[in-house]
């Protein structure tokens, strides 16, 4: 199977038919036997075992075939992993840590004979060769370097349309984590509460952080509440609290907003990329028709914006 090293096979009492060792990407593959219920502990002990970066492991049910990944590679996300080999089929759940998923075997034939193979475990192989070979990263210290050409793409607004604002300490006390599910990161991005860090509500429903100097330089605050009637969000935005693990909608939270003049440089993606930002430990992942956006003060203040997010709330500026 190419680059994969069959290291270990037939150990029943482990829930394993084979494993297989990928060394130039960090990854260790297991065939792993039908029904077997694999713990987090178990995989961990692996990952230690072999000393990889990544775990996938690949079990045959009945009508489906079930998926588990834990990560210890910061620059991989376990969720987003997983997200990239099923290709936008089959149902996921997890984080940036551990994930898990299944795929019908009927879309999972489809998807195997469009690949041109007929072996389980070598279609996700090469998904996983796919996933290192076909996504871009892009460092936001290093591409802004390029700054001749970065200020030669073309400048986007944001159109006069309201967004909402929330004070991370109208959610929770200081110092307190909270996780916000975002468009660009499905597994959440873990933030502190804090007098400086807010809470943006797109139109779409899209949330994010920002900190209040750049609020301030970009947005006009106003008095009046979110509506999400009237603004017809596509969902209620809420945000997790790890430590009691509760979940809070933010919208009674939120005050409406409207951008200041200014603009962002971008352009948009032609392959599945990620995105390490500025002083970011998390990254943003963007598929092909997605944009990559620039602040124009900061040109290493790089970020995803979602293509249907994008086109409803972006336009061309013009008279420059």
């Amino acid at each position: 199977m190419g680059k994969y090293v069959l290291v270990q096979e037939n150990i029943p009492q482990n829930g394993i038919n084979r494993i297989y060792l990928e060394t130039e990407n960090s990854v260790l593959i297991v065939d792993a036997i039908r029904g077997f219920c694999w713990e987090r502990e178990q995989m961990e002990t692996l990952l230690q075992t072999f000393d990889k970066k990544v775990l996938l492991i690949v079990s045959r049910l009945t009508d489906c075939v079930h998926v588990w990944c834990r990560s210890r590679a910061e620059q991989i996300r376990a969720l987003e992993f997983l997200d990239a080999l099923f290709a936008d089929y089959g149902m996921l759940r997890g984080d940036a840590v551990y994930a898990e998923g299944e795929m019908s075997q009927v879309i999972l034939d489809v998807s195997m004979t469009e690949q041109g193979t007929t072996d389980l475990l070598s279609y996700f192989m090469e998904q996983t060769d796919a996933y290192f070979a076909k996504t871009a990263v892009i460092y936001a210290d290093k591409e802004a370097a390029q700054e001749e050409q970065i200020r030669q793409l073309p400048v986007y607004c944001k159109k006069q349309i309201p967004w909402a604002v929330v004070e991370t300490l109208d959610i929770a006390k200081p110092g307190e984590e909270i996780c916000i599910k975002t468009l660009e990161n499905d597994t959440g991005l873990t933030i502190r509460a804090d007098a400086d860090l807010l809470i943006m509500i797109g139109c779409l429903g899209e949330v994010y952080e920002i900190t209040r100097q750049k609020f301030e330089n970009s947005y006009e605050k106003s008095d009046e509440q979110l509506d999400i009637f009237s603004q017809l969000l596509d969902f209620i935005p809420a945000v997790e609290l790890p430590r009691t693990g509760e979940y809070k909608t933010i919208d009674e939270l939120a005050y409406l907003c409207t951008p200041k003049p200014g603009g962002i440089y971008a352009k948009q993606l032609q392959v599945r990329t990620k995105v390490f930002g500025k002083g970011r430990e998390d990254y943003f992942i963007g598929k092909a028709g997605d944009y990559l956006a620039i602040r124009l003060d900061d040109l290493q203040d790089m970020y995803i914006i979602r293509r249907e997010v994008f086109e409803r709330t972006y336009e061309l500026k013009t008279g420059e």
